[in-house]
């Protein structure tokens, strides 16, 4: 299993399941969702645990040519790659996963199917209960909006059934991989230290600048921003 996330937005852009682990498969899916998001020199870092496909030299050599930073978490320290070992986490315990696969296409079938509820209809509590896809397309902050206006609404219609005036969830204003001022013993694994404000890389479907949400409103198309996001791929 290969998949690219944004941590800044959740957003899985881009998945691949194979039956071997593969420098050149991974190589691939980089260079797909660089492409397709258009990505320019020296504007993305990519962090990855130290497993042979993505330390191995076609890796390497793919991200010095297109100019995209490199990043490896710690020998022995999981939590240097916490946003996509989350991420598996919750396809693995989603009441769909089944016991077993019984083909290669099943398995790539259901990690399809469960990547597009997981982009585009899955609120997470990491990023003031959007979706990723909502975060990634920059439709958030209006949903928060609207948000915070009906639970005005209620509050003025009846201050007795809270406690406090409500406040709709904020979006997180930084992300980090083990953030020095919290983590004092812990060294951020990355050259250069954490970026903050960052945007998505890829979509993961063939249409993803385009896409209905459950309620079936249609999230709007966004362009590529300048600073681009820490990923993972594992």
């Amino acid at each position: 299993m290969y998949t690219v996330i944004d941590i800044w937005s959740r957003y899985v852009v881009g998945h691949l399941v194979a039956d071997t682990e593969d420098g050149d498969l991974a190589g691939a899916l980089i260079a797909d969702a660089a492409h397709r998001e258009g990505i320019d020199p020296d504007q993305l870092t990519i962090h990855a645990d130290r497993g042979g496909a993505m330390t191995c030299k076609t890796v390497r050599q793919l991200l010095t040519d297109l100019r995209i930073t490199r990043s490896h978490s710690r020998p022995k320290t999981s939590n240097d790659n916490p946003y996509i070992e989350a991420s598996f986490k919750t396809l693995k315990y989603h009441p769909t996963f089944p016991t077993q696969f019984g083909s290669l296409q099943h398995a790539r079938q259901h990690c399809a199917d469960f990547y597009d509820f997981y982009n585009h209809e899955h609120y997470h509590s990491g990023i003031g209960l959007h979706t990723p896809a909502s975060v990634h397309h920059h439709t958030a902050e209006r949903i928060r909006e609207r948000r915070q206006i009906v639970l005005e609404a209620a509050f003025t219609a009846h201050p007795e059934r809270f406690t406090r005036r409500p406040k709709a969830p904020e979006l997180p204003q930084q992300v980090w991989i083990n953030n020095p001022n919290t983590h004092g013993d812990h060294q951020d694994p990355r050259p250069g230290g954490p970026q903050a404000h960052a945007a998505p890389i890829a979509p993961t479907t063939d249409q993803p600048n385009h896409h209905s949400d459950r309620h079936g409103r249609n999230q709007p198309p966004t362009s590529a921003t300048e600073n681009k996001n820490l990923s993972h791929l594992t």
